[in-house]
């Protein structure tokens, strides 16, 4: 996933920017804000492209090449929330922000937070796993713990905090060959995800029988379609290119940009942050973006995993 972390994601951000700067009328922060929110992904929404329990997915495979990226690029979008958060309070000029968002958003936070979660995953990993018992542990305590605690001082570092939980978890799953117990951990971890994103859609039903309708506008649909048909698979595609994948995984993987609930909430974290010009279109425009990958990622996933991705299902 590294190629496509740091090559698709950024090239995405660029593209939907300027696609919203010079064709769909946006203010130069809205559209940063808008390609920073649409970029992440998130496999959650189609479960078979997921990767699967512990010990079932190889090392390369299409699915857990998907997982790692849509678990990491949480936290590598905050660095373009942040800029378009700067370019709303201070200015769009690069030189009003350019040296404190390299310094801070992009030297400082990742790599502390980063650190962060490499040591409390080791640490959580050795006192959990030190035990001789680890079945008299509670999974939903454990999950807990090895969500928040890291997350907790990450934040308090002024760090990322998605960062330091992903690479917590890393470092925690590096002890399954180590431990049974890692096995009802994800499991109960799946369990969970369940009823929270039941939660989660029915909040987003809420917004798209209210303020959802009233901003909605017909461009949207095509302007998601694009989104999630061209610019997706062609980043993709122009990461993955020269790497030994075949082809058809190429465009399995390019294709699979999954967007979820987590693109509303990092233009929530930006509107609660700084103002920002056509805040509500920007909303109506990912929340559209989500709906359509939805029903365009979530149904042909079970048959385009077993074209690609044989006896994983």
């Amino acid at each position: 996933p590294i190629r496509l972390l740091l090559i698709t994601m950024p090239l995405t951000v660029v593209a939907v920017m300027l696609f919203g700067w010079q064709y769909l009328g946006f203010a130069p922060a809205t559209a940063l804000l808008l390609g920073a929110a649409i970029a992440p992904t998130d496999s959650v929404l189609a479960p078979n492209v997921q990767s699967a329990s512990p010990h079932k997915d190889k090392a390369g495979s299409s699915r857990l090449i998907l997982t790692g990226e849509s678990g990491f690029n949480d936290g590598l979008a905050f660095p373009f929330i942040n800029m378009a958060i700067a370019m709303a309070l201070i200015g769009t000029h690069p030189s009003l922000w350019i040296n404190d968002w390299l310094m801070i958003d992009i030297l400082y936070r990742i790599s502390v937070g980063a650190f962060i979660g490499l040591v409390s995953g080791w640490f959580l990993s050795k006192f959990i796993f030190s035990s001789p018992k680890p079945k008299s542990h509670s999974s939903a305590l454990l999950a807990l713990t090895l969500t928040l605690f890291p997350y907790g001082l990450a934040e308090l570092a002024f760090s990322y905090g998605f960062i330091a939980v992903f690479v917590a978890a890393c470092v925690f799953r590096y002890e399954e060959t180590k431990n049974e117990f890692i096995v009802p951990l994800n499991d109960f971890s799946e369990d969970i995800e369940k009823p929270l994103l039941a939660i989660l859609f029915t909040l987003l039903g809420v917004y798209i029988s209210h303020g959802f309708i009233h901003d909605f506008e017909l461009y949207m649909i095509p302007t998601a379609l694009i989104i999630l048909l061209v610019v997706r698979p062609v980043t993709g595609l122009i990461a993955l290119s020269g790497t030994n994948i075949n082809l058809s995984r190429k465009f399995f993987i390019s294709f699979y940009g999954i967007r979820g609930i987590g693109s509303i909430f990092y233009l929530l974290y930006a509107f609660s942050h700084a103002s920002f010009e056509q805040s509500n279109e920007a909303l109506a425009l990912v929340t559209t973006v989500i709906i359509c990958s939805i029903f365009i990622h979530g149904l042909s996933a079970k048959y385009l995993v077993e074209r690609c991705e044989p006896g994983c299902t």
